[in-house]
């Protein structure tokens, strides 16, 4: 007969908490590399009044704005953006097809910066 080895198994919450975990992680450095990269696009009078978010399934680019006249402005250089972004950005494997400039995602995630 042979002998039955009993290993110790996870469970099943102790799987996911382990794939949260390392997802946070992969999006935590994205967004690290987004912001970093935006710091390169973007002029210095503008990064006070912007802060990219996040990058959805369809690769449009999320990025909030303190007012309206900051969004407007950065709507008439998105496809000068769009192109100097994916530039910087191919090398880390991210590429982006659109950005969404919102005044409104300033409030909702409390963006202030000094």
């Amino acid at each position: 007969m042979k002998k039955i080895l009993y290993t110790e198994f996870q469970t099943i919450d102790e799987v996911i908490d382990g794939l949260k975990k390392s997802l946070n992680i992969k999006a935590q450095s994205q967004t690290e590399l987004i912001n970093k990269i935006w710091a390169k696009i973007v002029s210095g009078k503008l990064i006070k009044f912007t802060q990219p978010l996040k990058i959805n399934d369809l690769k449009v680019l999320s990025i909030a704005c303190q007012n309206a006249v900051v969004a407007n402005e950065l709507m008439l250089q998105k496809k000068a953006l769009i192109k100097r972004f994916n530039s910087y950005s191919l090398d880390y494997n991210i590429e982006i097809n659109d950005m969404f400039f919102s005044y409104k995602l300033w409030g909702k995630y409390n963006l202030d910066k000094k």
